[in-house]
């Protein structure tokens, strides 16, 4: 299984933010946060 992954990393006055766009079906999902 391929997963093509999008991240956004942008830095906020409190805060160091990074946001991850992974598509999949449901059932892998524990798989691609771990």
């Amino acid at each position: 299984i391929t997963i093509d992954i999008a991240l956004w990393k942008f830095e906020t006055p409190k805060y160091y933010v990074t946001v991850i766009d992974a598509p999949g079906h449901r059932d892998f999902i524990k798989n691609m946060i771990t």
